[in-house]
């Protein structure tokens, strides 16, 4: 039997925002105001969990208080945006942690609420092209805080070529076509492939974070190039 090597690339995000926000910041004294920051996930995930396990863990050290808006069943700004919304309607938020599910339908609902006085830390995920430094539309979050998802996808291709003794085609499966994250893997892959001239990456197809839309669409890919030899999933869902 033929066997295909499958990889899937997880990004563990660790926070640390005390070093990042509160580096030199006390816990609050009595009678001064406490600081709150809020959560928005991007879809309901062991990830996205454990990124709130993270947050709160912190946030018990520094004796700031954090809420966590409701986890989107689905991965979308059509989603994310109405949860984001409400959480925000509560107020008194002075900084929000992000993960946006897109890279440009989330730049006009973010500016927004920067705009009623709430910083912003986009998480996993980025806006624009990431590069808050540069005076832009998308620059106003404070700082992204992730990982090099190109490199990361660059490094699974390496390790995929090695284990296919750098020969085959090769197949990926990732969510969306507007997801920083992923988007940055698919690209880091093909660059990685095209490094070895006797590999082929013969597809990539879109899941929307739908795991039996990823096992259709891979079954077809299959049946498509028979000869595939190396399964690259970009995410959870994929995988």
């Amino acid at each position: 039997m033929r066997k295909v090597f499958v990889v899937a690339l997880s990004v563990l995000i660790v926070f640390s925002l005390g070093l990042f926000l509160f580096g030199s910041a006390p816990k609050p004294e009595p009678g001064k105001e406490e600081l709150t920051i809020a959560y928005a996930p991007g879809i309901e995930d062991p990830f996205m969990r454990m990124i709130e396990k993270g947050a709160r863990k912190k946030a018990g050290e520094l004796g700031v208080k954090l809420i966590v808006s409701e986890y989107p069943k689905s991965w979308g700004p059509e989603v994310q945006v109405p949860i984001l919304e409400a959480m925000m309607a509560r107020g008194g938020i002075d900084l929000l942690m992000a993960v946006p599910t897109s890279v440009d339908a989330l730049i006009a609902p973010l500016k927004k609420v920067y705009d009623s006085g709430v910083e912003i830390i986009t998480c996993d995920t980025f806006i624009g092209n990431g590069d808050y430094s540069k005076k832009s539309e998308y620059s106003f979050p404070l700082a992204y805080i992730g990982t090099d998802n190109e490199l990361g996808g660059e490094k699974v291709a390496e390790h995929l070529a090695k284990m296919l003794g750098e020969k085959g085609k090769v197949y990926v499966n990732t969510t969306n076509p507007d997801v920083s994250s992923v988007m940055g893997r698919v690209t880091g892959f093909k660059r990685g492939i095209a490094k070895y001239p006797n590999m082929e990456v013969v597809g990539v197809d879109y899941n929307l974070d739908v795991q039996q839309k990823a096992q259709e669409q891979t079954l077809a890919a299959l049946q498509k190039n028979p000869d595939i030899v190396g399964v690259f999933g970009t995410n959870l869902f994929s995988a």
